[in-house]
């Protein structure tokens, strides 16, 4: 069975609710729940309970406007994304936006089903990828073993409590490893004494 998803519109125009709802009747292909409401205050209630997969943000409402909207909303649930759906979308707002947490931005005056599906299909698969990603990380805190993930161009992006105890201070660890890892890296000298002092260690 699939998982429905689930989606929590905060917009206080009942037009532009209504077309939301018409755009999403038409999504077929995963069964979707959507839950509206129309103030901040709403919002921040219905955030207390199961958390939504994504959440489409209109920033003007009656008790809450502009870019403060988003940051009351990403304080409380900073790995829900957020789509914000605005009726003035000029070019800095939506840098603004984008670099505050906001996922996608969609001006009401150009939205379409395409826009809005795609964008709505974009942070589902973000949303759920960031819940395995953090299931990983507990999973990884807990066991004994060192553990490090390294990326194609040889930057650490993960090292787990047991690993920085093994080779030390968490800021001397991504360093020591990019030493190593980094592409063509290993026949330079500080790679080396890093492999030798590793050998050593781990006898």
């Amino acid at each position: 069975m699939i998982d429905p998803v689930r989606l929590l519109l905060v917009e206080d125009s009942p037009g532009d609710a209504e077309l939301v709802r018409e755009y999403f009747s038409e999504f077929k292909s995963t069964p979707l729940e959507l839950r509206q409401v129309g103030t901040m205050a709403e919002a921040l209630e219905a955030l207390r309970g199961p958390l939504p997969d994504a959440i489409l943000l209109d920033l003007n409402l009656p008790d809450s406007e502009g870019i403060e909207t988003l940051h009351r909303l990403m304080r409380l649930c900073p790995d829900v994304p957020a789509i914000v759906i605005t009726g003035d979308l000029p070019p800095n707002l939506r840098q603004q936006l984008l670099s505050t947490g906001a996922t996608e931005c969609i001006a009401k005056a150009s939205w379409t089903y395409d826009s809005l599906t795609a964008a709505v299909r974009f942070a589902v698969k973000l949303r759920r990828a960031l819940g395995l990603q953090r299931q990983m990380e507990r999973l990884l805190a807990v066991i004994p073993d060192g553990v490090m993930v390294v990326d194609p161009s040889g930057r650490v992006r993960y090292v787990n409590d047991a690993a920085v105890a093994l080779f030390g201070k968490r800021t001397q660890v991504p360093r020591a490893l990019h030493a190593v890892y980094a592409p063509g890296a290993q026949g330079r000298p500080e790679a080396q004494a890093f492999v030798a002092w590793l050998r050593a260690e781990i006898g």
